[in-house]
């Protein structure tokens, strides 16, 4: 609160008081509850629905003010608790607690609203660019095509003894005229060249990316190309001035540099766009006002923090200040481990064959022979449970349903709805399905309480409530101890025109990914949605921070590569 009283003065933030209860124009709520609206599609409406919210919260000028004093984790924890509360809850709040949560709302919705807008016009490209590689696939078929007929119909005249050579070059000549050459040399030079056709739906895209305030670093290739669009945009121009010293990527220069100067001024976009999606997801782009797309310096520790922190943290991770003595401990490393596999190879418990380690092949050890028994004496204990009694004890242990709630339930028929919800969300059938099953609820109830699942503390405290209670039983800790983790994604079928949804690689059908972190005593300590196509390391290490209920020391993954 003493920051926000710093830097926000009080006549804005009684102005963003009011401004935020009024009465949206177009859909007859409030401020307050539109900007909680969020997006339905990816497609350029939608897009275009971001870009009104971003350029409301920047009227507000919500952007004018520096927050970095506030750590990013507080901004998120309060802004949220403004996401689900209507404008007649807000009116009841009290100060501080007011003001808090409508400055962190405001800033977190202005900075989730620039990333889902760079996302969804990063979708829409990756769209397009698929379209046109579809579309030159079938100009490339029809070519074959034509080519094909023409040799059919010159077949035939060649057949023609009565045809003479003058009237025959005649007829192959008009061929000829009929039939255009291969303008591209591969499939992408056509797609390219698709793209710079009239009506081309990257203009308005870019347009709309430009207004996001985007800037780069000094060797992003894009530099002089976003310069010259500006400026094309400024005047209004529609055609690209002559100049060889244009630069653009190799494989739109063809185009750039052609005769039709319009043409190229698409090109030119086409190719700016796609380096812009680029270096967003590189880093070389970035925006101040986003959390997810902000300068690399800001996401890291600044350099002045870190000339004064440097030799400490470097102590902490048991590093030398300099990068050779680490590559000669590397190197030695690697040497003694060579050293391993010749000793290896020399026994015969392995060989080397074409530049690759083979090994034995394992031998399936046997089950002890009292396995079986076990087993059976073990499950003769437990005996048949019915799964409702299951959840019930399970939620007398744990209280995970008081972690939802936030509170003890207040009756039967509260508890009943939390638990409808919990299999709603966590198997393949709706509200009303769940429904049919539990007689005592109504499919409108449990939708009301599948709305407590979107609060992701609540959800992970539930959570971190059940897997500590695992851990109590000896057989956990016979399991593992919580030193070793292994994560990984799993796809998630979704509505196709969902923003945020991207076709799975394998199963090509769209989806969203969740990524999940497995202690070694088999409970899930973290989870997190993702979008398909992202890397994953940034959220492999993420969730072994985050997590409270292990110290990880070692986190398993598969490497993509």
């Amino acid at each position: 609160m003493a920051t926000i009283y710093l830097i926000v003065p009080a006549a804005k933030r009684k102005e963003w008081e009011h401004r935020i209860l009024e009465l949206h124009e177009r859909s007859n709520r409030s401020y307050l509850e539109w900007l909680c609206e969020p997006p339905r599609k990816g497609n350029r409406t939608a897009l275009r629905e971001r870009m009104d919210r971003i350029e409301f919260l920047k009227a507000m000028g919500v952007d004018q003010f520096d927050f970095d004093a506030m750590p990013m984790e507080r901004i998120r924890f309060y802004g949220a608790q403004m996401q689900r509360l209507r404008a007649a809850k807000f009116r009841e709040l009290k100060e501080p607690t007011r003001t808090l949560r409508l400055v962190c709302f405001l800033k977190l919705t202005l900075m989730t609203a620039i990333d889902t807008a760079v996302m969804m016009a990063g979708k829409q490209v990756t769209r397009l660019w698929g379209e046109a590689y579809e579309k030159a696939k079938m100009l490339q078929a029809e070519h074959s095509r034509s080519r094909s007929d023409i040799l059919t119909e010159v077949f035939a005249l060649v057949d023609d003894d009565d045809l003479s050579d003058a009237k025959f070059r005649a007829k192959v000549r008009k061929l000829k005229q009929g039939k255009t050459a291969p303008q591209f040399s591969n499939r992408a030079a056509a797609a390219r060249w698709l793209l710079s056709e009239p009506d081309s739906a990257i203009r308005p895209i870019l347009a709309e990316v430009q207004k996001l305030g985007l800037d780069w670093e000094a060797r992003f290739p894009a530099d002089q190309t976003m310069t010259l669009i500006q400026e094309l945009y400024a005047t209004k121009a529609n055609a690209l001035p002559d100049d060889p010293r244009i630069q653009c990527p190799k494989g739109w220069q063809f185009i750039v540099q052609g005769n039709d100067r319009e043409r190229a001024s698409r090109a030119l976009e086409g190719a700016t766009l796609m380096e812009l999606r680029k270096g967003l997801r590189s880093g070389a782009v970035f925006i101040d006002q986003s959390e997810r797309f902000r300068n690399r310096d800001r996401l890291l520790i600044s350099q002045d923090r870190w000339e004064t922190e440097r030799n400490r943290r470097y102590t902490q991770l048991s590093l030398p200040l300099k990068a050779e003595a680490y590559l000669d401990r590397l190197c030695e490393s690697l040497e003694y481990k060579l050293t391993l596999v010749e000793r290896a190879v020399s026994r015969g418990e392995i060989w080397i064959k074409d530049g690759t380690i083979h090994l034995p092949r394992l031998k399936a050890e046997l089950p002890p022979e009292d396995a079986e028994r076990m087993r059976t004496a073990v499950f003769k204990q437990i005996g048949t449970v019915q799964f409702p009694d299951l959840i019930l004890a399970m939620d007398s242990h744990t209280g995970f349903s008081a972690a939802l709630l936030g509170r003890p339930a207040h009756s039967e028929q509260e508890l009943l709805r939390v638990y409808g919800a919990m299999l709603a969300h966590g198997t393949s059938n709706d509200a009303s399905a769940i429904a049919l099953m539990m007689p005592q609820v109504e499919t409108s109830q449990i939708l009301s309480a599948m709305h407590l699942f979107e609060d992701a503390g609540r959800v992970r405290a539930a959570n971190e409530a059940v897997s500590s209670y695992q851990r109590q039983f000896p057989i956990s800790g016979h399991w593992g101890d919580g030193s070793l983790a292994s994560s990984d994604s799993t796809s998630l079928d979704v509505y196709r025109d969902l923003w945020n949804a991207r076709l799975d690689p394998r199963r090509r059908i769209p989806s969203i990914g969740t990524y999940t972190h497995l202690a070694d005593f088999w409970s899930i300590v973290y989870d997190r949605p993702i979008v398909l196509g992202d890397r994953q390391a940034g959220v492999a290490i993420e969730g072994a921070i985050r997590q409270k209920e292990i110290q990880i020391d070692q986190l398993a993954v598969d490497t993509h590569g």
